[in-house]
């Protein structure tokens, strides 16, 4: 009998298995779980069928400043529902008196204000409900023996949990300590003892009256499996249209076999309206074109059918409305992506814009006849207009029925690293001594990057830090909001919800299917910044009066960009790996582009220079696999797409089904069969598999060798329905850089204006695609980027370190529409904004049409004493100034070039990398009178001079193999 508090608690490291795993090891009946939200609830139920320990359920709130733990009676899921709308609206009047039994948790500071405050609290739980009881705890238990006395309600102790083992103390209490800002020690005994010790501890008489008191409590889930549970509705609310639709006399033309077909009329209608809807996509997008229409209507209606028998019509209809009023308003949604691109219902919805019969796309990899799994598709939005969405949601179904879904943030390495220090009020910065984004701490370790750290932390005294990070790191965090996920259903006041960030969230995570288990369907709205871009880059063009082509897949010059891997800020394609990848697989086709997103992935990238050399020879044969030998001419065909190589999830289903006679239902089963790597399992269907293809006629030695290529292949095999839709998306991205270069990087460094790095990385590429960029004026300059009338690109004040959107916004409103003459006059109308941004201005050049741009730095308020620059060249200073807050070098190189002495170079662009074992180095471009040369400079050397070294700065080098820099002479160093 404990009361626990699990790692969602936030406050300790308890994970749910583990606790049931040492309950029972250790014969502990009872556990009363107290997180202060019922996040933890699914998990344990779904984990305790294995272990049978009695599981109660409680919340622990906050009332006036005064712990509550809130224990739900009967169907505890819509309780708890009632209990947080009390909360979020402060009404308690719908919480009946047998709904709860409650526990105060009494403060362990005794003052007469803290007492008071208790008993006030009593009263009203009394007021409330039934039966109320004091904790009664070691640190409190002064407190709770007062409140006893002035207020006549009892107390009750159980043994509180906060971690499993003694081993885990030190993790544990600094959990708790970063929770809350401070460590305080405990007794040394708050790790689960087995139930004889517990008795003892806690004395036969109170462990019988806690034990009696759990006993007395019934709790019950609403989940699967629970005799209860039923699928919360969910409706399709255009009533007007499904009251007029007509329900067919013949269901069979629709789905071409007898279907079981919903007893209530208005789902009828529902059912009937979707397959009206998938008639007339279909008329429009098969009828009358080329594509050959027998199979296709098949398809259809065999998708139909299944639609039909799982009930998911409802789903369907709602989503190819949200598309509808997100075309219907200009909001840019994405053609497709995942498994859902294999389906041609929503093909014919125009839920997805690629035809899945072209690209020989399964629906069975979408939904499966023979598994039970909810449809998912996401839809992708411009990050900045999906909220027009969510607002459509809400209006039209009611914001009382609409959702989001809660989400945990985990610690991760540096985060672990940064709270850990701030407990131990540790000054310095050590979470910058290592690499950002690591994620596995004791691999770093054991690098020389990693072996230099330590050395450093020993050196400081701060080496026993790391013995709590691991312990940290894969905690939950905080609380959050899933960025896509979303729930519409008729039932939510069934569900517990909670208030974040203004919005209402369902108290439960995406993980281990919580959502599907409550019985309410989520949709995905997806942020996708890239068609911000693609929508920003037709926006630019039409604002200049150009216009717009329409997409053409078979497009030489696109196709061109890829093979020459100019591919930078296209969508998948812009990494160098990518890029190299793409210039020697030289893509033709859309199925080209498909099968390198396919195969850059680990694993399946070792048979990317088979796939080349396959492709450029026009034959392939594969170990046994000869393609010209009859046994295998079942299976040629297949591998023939891929020039040889497995590439597809599709295509291992293709070949169970053309080799044992598999349906592709059945085949999608087995694929994940072997993917799930269960022994048993395996050796079930690898039985099967033979069995079959066997009775199919084939050869017992071919057929082994096949399930080998299959289970082989299983795990590198990509889903090419997702493929297919990276693909449209990505050729989209290069047929506008292709074909609007200027507009399209625009486009591009707008969306990524405030991100840094992605920022370098585009203004470094509008360098290499010779676009000519002008540098930032206080009144040519808008926020953002923009195109001028000559072509040219101009920078947005918002582009400059420092600024930021919100600051050049007020910049631009301060100056208003008429133009000073002097600078004087402009630093009067922006006497409101702060003496930094104004230094950061003035070095960014913004002010360099009214005079040198030194001595308007000098002149500004606090610059009046700097030193003169006794003959040394300002734009020394100018070319410093921009790299760090433009990161592009707008001044005259040549200038500064002209004074170079011999073996003297001036560094234009410095760009830092990590080679293969992590370690930090960088490549240089430099200049001298004569030349200009790339310098590669080492990790070893880089340690050196990386703090040393920057744009314009002069240095001479010394150098091996004539670009290996070895060291560095810095000039006027001293200086």
């Amino acid at each position: 009998m404990y009361i626990v508090k699990t790692k969602y608690s936030l406050e300790t490291n308890i994970e749910p298995l583990s606790l049931l795993e040492q309950a029972k090891e250790l014969n502990i009946e009872t556990l009363l779980i107290a997180d202060d939200g019922p996040y933890a609830w699914l998990e344990i139920e779904k984990l305790n069928h294995q272990y049978n320990i009695n599981v109660l359920y409680a919340i622990e709130k906050e009332r006036n400043g005064v712990k509550l733990i809130w224990i739900p009676k009967g169907n505890i899921l819509i309780k708890v529902a009632k209990l947080e709308s009390a909360y979020r609206t402060n009404d308690f009047s719908s919480i009946k008196r047998d709904d709860f039994e409650v526990f105060l948790v009494p403060n362990h500071i005794t003052k007469k204000e803290i007492i008071q405050k208790d008993l006030d609290t009593l009263r009203w739980l009394k007021s409330k409900v039934d039966k109320v009881y004091i904790l009664d705890r070691k640190e409190s238990s002064r407190n709770a023996r007062i409140l006893k006395e002035k207020s006549g309600v009892h107390t009750l102790k159980i043994k509180d949990l906060a971690y499993l083992d003694p081993m885990e103390r030190d993790v544990s209490l600094m959990r708790k300590a970063i929770k809350n800002g401070k460590f305080i020690e405990d007794n040394y005994k708050a790790f689960m003892l087995p139930i004889q010790f517990l008795k003892e501890e806690m004395e036969p008489f109170e462990f019988n009256r806690t034990s009696r008191f759990f006993s007395n409590i019934k709790q019950s889930f609403i989940v699967e499996g629970h005799k209860d549970f039923k699928e919360k509705k969910m409706e399709y609310w255009n009533t007007e249209e499904i009251s007029k639709t007509v329900i067919p006399d013949d269901w069979n033309r629709f789905f071409g076999r007898d279907v079981k077909i919903p007893k209530s009329e208005w789902e009828q209608k529902k059912l009937a309206l979707l397959c009206y809807k998938a008639g007339y996509g279909f008329n429009e997008r098969y009828i009358g074109s080329d594509k050959e229409t027998s199979y296709a209507i098949k398809r259809l209606k065999h998708e139909l059918s299944v639609i039909a028998e799982k009930g998911f019509y409802t789903y369907f209809l709602m989503v190819a409305d949200f598309i509808r009023y997100c075309r219907q308003k200009n909001i840019r949604v994405g053609r497709g992506r995942g498994s859902v691109v294999g389906s041609v219902l929503a093909y014919c919805l125009d839920i997805i814009q690629i035809d899945p019969i072209t690209y020989e796309l399964k629906f069975e990899r979408f939904l499966n006849p023979y598994r039970s799994n909810k449809p998912d598709i996401d839809i992708d939005l411009p990050a900045s207009l999906i909220h027009m969405l969510f607002d459509y949601v809400k209006e039209k179904y009611g914001s009382e029925f609409v959702s989001k879904i809660l989400t945990f943030n985990t610690f991760g390495v540096i985060n672990a690293i940064q709270s850990i220090k701030n407990i131990f009020d540790i000054k310095e910065r050590i979470e910058t001594w290592f690499p950002k984004g690591l994620d596995n701490l004791d691999e770093f370790l054991k690098t020389s990057e990693g072996k230099q750290v330590t050395k450093r932390l020993k050196e400081k005294g701060y080496l026993y830090i790391l013995d709590y990070v691991n312990g940290i790191a894969s905690l939950p965090q905080a609380l959050s909001i899933h960025p896509a996920g979303v729930i519409i259903s008729q039932e939510l006041n069934e569900l517990p919800l909670i208030k974040r960030d203004g919005e209402l969230v369902l108290a439960f995570t995406k993980q281990d299917d919580q959502i599907e288990r409550l019985g309410v369907t989520k949709f995905d709205f997806l942020k996708v910044k890239t068609l911000d871009i693609t929508l920003g880059t037709e926006v630019i063009r039409k604002k200049l009066g150009k216009p717009v082509y329409e997409l053409d897949f078979n497009d030489k010059k696109t196709f061109e960009l890829y093979r020459k891997g100019n591919s930078i800020g296209v969508f998948q394609m812009k990494s160098f790996g990518m890029r190299k990848t793409c210039q020697e697989v030289k893509p033709e086709s859309l199925e080209d582009l498909m099968d390198i997103l396919a195969l850059y992935r680990p694993g399946p990238m070792e048979e990317i220079p088979r796939y080349i050399e396959n492709k450029e020879k026009g034959f392939w044969s594969f170990e046994k696999l000869d393609p010209n030998s009859t046994e295998f001419k079942d299976i040629v065909p297949i591998l023939n797409k891929t020039h040889g190589i497995i590439t597809y999830q599709e295509q291992i289903m293709e070949m169970a089904a053309v080799w044992a006679g598999y349906t592709l239902g059945e085949a999608d089963l087995l694929r994940r069969a072997i993917s799930e790597k269960k022994r048993k399992l395996l050796e079930a269907e690898k039985s099967k598999f033979v069995e079959r293809s066997i009775i199919n006629g084939r050869d017992f030695k071919v057929t082994e060798y096949i399930y080998y290529l299959i289970e082989k292949f299983s795990d590198y095999g990509f889903n090419r329905s997702h493929a297919g839709g990276y693909a449209f998306f990505s050729f989209e991205t290069a047929f506008q850089k292709a074909h609007y270069p200027v507009e399209f990087m625009t486009s591009s460094m707008n969306v990524s204006i405030d991100k840094r790095k992605k920022l370098k990385v585009y203004l470094e590429e509008i360098k290499n695609m010779q676009i000519r960029l002008l540098k930032p004026d206080l009144y040519e300059s808008n926020v953002h980027f923009e195109v001028t009338k000559d072509g040219d690109i101009r920078m947005g004040l918002a582009a400059i370190a420092g600024i930021g959107t919100g600051n050049a916004t007020r910049v631009k409103e301060l100056l208003g529409n008429k133009r000073v003459k002097t600078f004087a006059e402009v630093k009067d109308r922006l006497k409101e904004m702060s003496g930094r941004t104004m230094d950061i201005l003035i070095r960014a050049g913004v002010f360099d049409s009214f005079g040198d741009r030194y001595q308007i730095w000098q002149s500004v308020k606090g610059k009046k004493n700097q030193k003169s620059l006794n003959g040394e060249n300002p734009l020394l200073h100018y070319l410093e100034w921009e790299q760090e807050l433009l990161q592009y070098t707008f001044s005259n190189f040549d200038e500064v070039i002209a004074t170079l002495e011999s073996g003297e170079y001036v560094i234009e662009s410095i760009s830092p990398i990590k080679d293969k074992k992590g370690r930090k180095m960088a490549f240089l471009k430099v200049a001298d009178k004569s030349e200009k040369k790339e310098l590669v400079v080492y990790y070893n050397v880089w340690a050196n001079f990386s703090d040393k070294l920057s744009v314009g700065t002069i240095v001479t080098p010394k150098l091996k193999d004539k670009n290996i820099a070895t060291t560095f002479e810095i000039k006027n160093e001293s200086a």
